[in-house]
C-alpha cells in the first residue's frame, strides 16, 4: 500500500488549479478573439471636401457587437479604370460603442501616386457616365474589446462594396 504525503497532495491540487486556470484562460482567449461582426452603415450624414485630397465624412453606424470596436488604423488602395490611383488613410481613430447606433466622424486623406493621377480622377469625375470603374482593397486594424483584430477586403469593385456594405453611390 502506498502512502500519500501532504506534499504530494499539495502538488496535485496545485497542478489541478493550474490546469483549470489554463482552461479558463484558453476559453477566454477563444471567446474574446472571435472576429467582430461588421458594423452596419445606417446613413451618410455629411461629406466635406478640403481640396482634392482631404475629406471629412460623418456616418451613422450601428455596432451589433457586445463589445466596443476601436478602429485605430485603416487604409485602402484605390484603382481607377484598372490602374492604381492612390491610397486613402484614416487620420484619426474611431470608436463604435457596443450594441448601439452612433454618429462617427471620419477624417480621411487621399494620397495620389502622382500628379497625373489627380488629373485622371478629375476627368473621370467629370465624365463618370462613361462607365469608369473604381476598385478598392481595404485593410483595417483595431481592437474588439481588449483584443486586437485585423480585417482585410481584397481588391473589389466599389459597386460590389456598395451592395455588401450599404455604401452610398459614387460619385
Amino acid at each position: 500500500m502506498s502512502s500519500v504525503t501532504k506534499t504530494q497532495v499539495g502538488v496535485s491540487h496545485a497542478m489541478l488549479r493550474t490546469g483549470v486556470l489554463c482552461a479558463i484562460l484558453l476559453f477566454g482567449l477563444l471567446y474574446g478573439c472571435k472576429e467582430p461582426e461588421l458594423p452596419t452603415l445606417v446613413k451618410v450624414r455629411d461629406v466635406q471636401l478640403e481640396g482634392l485630397t482631404n475629406f471629412n465624412v460623418v456616418l451613422q453606424v450601428e455596432n451589433p457587437n457586445g463589445k466596443k470596436i476601436v478602429i485605430s488604423a485603416a487604409h485602402a488602395e484605390v484603382w481607377l479604370d484598372e490602374s492604381p490611383l492612390g491610397t486613402v488613410r484614416l487620420l484619426t481613430p474611431i470608436i463604435l460603442p457596443k450594441k448601439q447606433e452612433a454618429e462617427v466622424a471620419l477624417q480621411l486623406a487621399l494620397q495620389f501616386h502622382s500628379a497625373s493621377d489627380q488629373l485622371r480622377l478629375v476627368f473621370a469625375l467629370a465624365t463618370w457616365n462613361n462607365a469608369h470603374t473604381l476598385e478598392l482593397a481595404i485593410d483595417v486594424k483595431g481592437r474588439y474589446g481588449i483584443f486586437p483584430f485585423r480585417k482585410k477586403i481584397a481588391r473589389t469593385s466599389y459597386s460590389a462594396l456598395q451592395t455588401s456594405l450599404g455604401l452610398p453611390a459614387f460619385p
